[in-house]
């Protein structure tokens, strides 16, 4: 998981600082999001340093905000891509 969330922060920061629209800034802020998430586990895996409920709490509230919502509104013709 720390391999995985070193390689999505340069992926995010290229978004951003390359970002046109909207679009271009949620995708490199979701990217960003992950990588704390990523970094999250390997926290709590790894050292033990964070606890379980904290990171689930995280999971479940970047799942909705980042996967979930923009779907729903993707599908319902809210938001355009």
């Amino acid at each position: 998981s720390l391999f995985v969330a070193i390689t999505a922060v340069p992926i995010g920061v290229e978004i951003l600082m390359n970002a046109q629209q909207a679009w271009d800034w949620w995708l490199g802020l979701d990217w960003l999001a992950w990588a704390v998430l990523w970094f999250f586990y390997f926290l709590l895996l790894v050292p033990r340093r964070l606890s379980a409920s904290f990171v689930g709490a995280v999971t479940l509230l970047e799942g909705i905000l980042t996967a979930w919502l923009p779907g729903y509104l993707i599908l319902r013709g809210h938001l355009a891509i």
